[in-house]
């Protein structure tokens, strides 16, 4: 009778399972899909980016850290005052500009004042007074599918952009720039166009 009794209580108690262990082949699939999502989300969705120039001051500075949409950049999901990464096709590196003018705009440079469409932006995030039109001739008009940028820095030698390196192809355009999380200053925010 007390054999049986314990054999009952033994058998009523929560059974342990032994802790099965990952094989070694599947925690390498693991690693590559998360490393392939990773990916996919920076190339598709969302990816970090640094500055490293003067050229959009005061806008962007040397090593604010930014985060680029870049379903943007694969839908054209931009605007004329978009703060854009993009890859121009006469230059190697990476460009971060203000998009000033899109297709079917047309752009002139008047005594130092940016004109689109005939009216004067207003360009509170500069702090020139001129913008120099270098070698270019105005008005130009800009051909559907291509936008017309420039840096922020107005100042002479501040820039490189489309007054010297030409229009770009909307296809250049890599993601538009949403966010500053470093430094954590009154800068850390959202960015918008125009500001």
């Amino acid at each position: 009778m007390e054999a049986e009794k314990t054999e009952i209580i033994n058998k009523n108690e929560p059974q342990k399972q032994p802790k099965k262990k990952k094989g070694v082949f599947r925690q390498v699939i693991e690693f590559v899909l998360l490393v392939a999502l990773i990916l996919l989300f920076r190339h598709y969705i969302a990816a970090p980016t640094v500055v490293q120039g003067n050229s959009m001051q005061p806008t962007l500075h040397p090593w604010d850290f930014l985060i680029a949409n870049r379903w943007a950049g694969h839908t054209g999901d931009f605007t004329r005052g978009d703060i854009v990464i993009l890859d121009p096709p006469t230059d190697q590196r990476v460009f971060i500009k203000r998009i000033i003018a899109v297709g079917g705009d047309t752009l002139q440079l008047i005594d130092g004042k940016v004109y689109v469409n005939g009216e004067m932006l207003d360009e509170p995030y500069i702090d020139a007074n001129y913008t120099e039109p270098y070698s270019l001739t105005f008005p130009i008009e800009i051909p559907e599918g291509n936008v017309f940028v420039m840096g922020d820095n107005r100042h002479p030698g501040g820039s490189t952009d489309s007054r010297q390196i030409g229009l770009i192809p909307n296809e250049n355009i890599m993601g538009k720039i949403i966010f500053r999380y470093f430094p954590f200053n009154k800068d850390f925010g959202p960015i918008r166009g125009n500001e």
